[in-house]
């Protein structure tokens, strides 16, 4: 709405500064929103059970356990699921926003990755996995996970994509095998 007092030369003027006040706040809300998205992961990561521990293999196996609770439970579910709608539809129309929704998804990712290869190198130094590809099959799978739980209307699609994840890291780790001792067990309740 502009001012009456505003000449017809000034309208297109005054159209174009709004236009860039509420561009430069919905820039400001999104860039808040991300810092937020981080923010939340590292405090829900360092409160979670399985973050103390030193064991590299329990603390993969604890995650998985706290993940798949914790994005199945219907009052979280938007804050996972919220980052990687907004990176995808930000990805092409704002490369500066596609950049720090990388970081955040590549903090996850790192920390995930670093427990893995520790884990290998005590557990599984034969195995052949790649940590990386496989921390980001890890993100891959919660996230769309995610993505169909709220499309089914089904929090339990996420536990289910987690638990299966977490079968196939027991595989790659042969924890049924005698000669690896299995991880210990995690209480992930809070």
């Amino acid at each position: 709405m502009q001012p009456r007092w505003a000449t017809s030369a000034m309208k297109p003027v005054l159209r174009k500064e709004a236009f860039i006040t509420t561009l430069k706040a919905r820039i400001a809300l999104a860039r808040l929103f991300i810092s937020y998205c981080r923010e939340a992961d590292l405090q829900a990561c360092k409160e979670a059970p399985f973050y103390k521990l030193t064991d590299p293999l329990a603390r993969v196996m604890g995650r998985l356990d706290f993940a798949a609770k914790f994005y199945a439970d219907k009052s979280r579910e938007a804050s996972g699921r919220l980052l990687g709608a907004f990176a995808h539809e930000m990805s092409l129309a704002h490369p500066g926003f596609r950049t720090a929704c990388r970081k955040v998804f590549a903090g996850r990712m790192e920390d995930f990755a670093q427990d893995l290869i520790q884990a290998k190198a005590i557990y599984a130094p034969d195995a052949s996995f790649d940590r990386d590809r496989l921390a980001i099959l890890y993100l891959s799978t919660s996230e769309a996970s995610m993505l169909l739980g709220k499309v089914f209307d089904d929090p339990t699609v996420v536990q289910k994509g987690i638990e299966d994840f977490h079968r196939a890291v027991e595989a790659l780790f042969k924890i049924d095998s005698p000669n690896v001792k299995p991880a210990p067990k995690v209480n992930t309740e809070k």
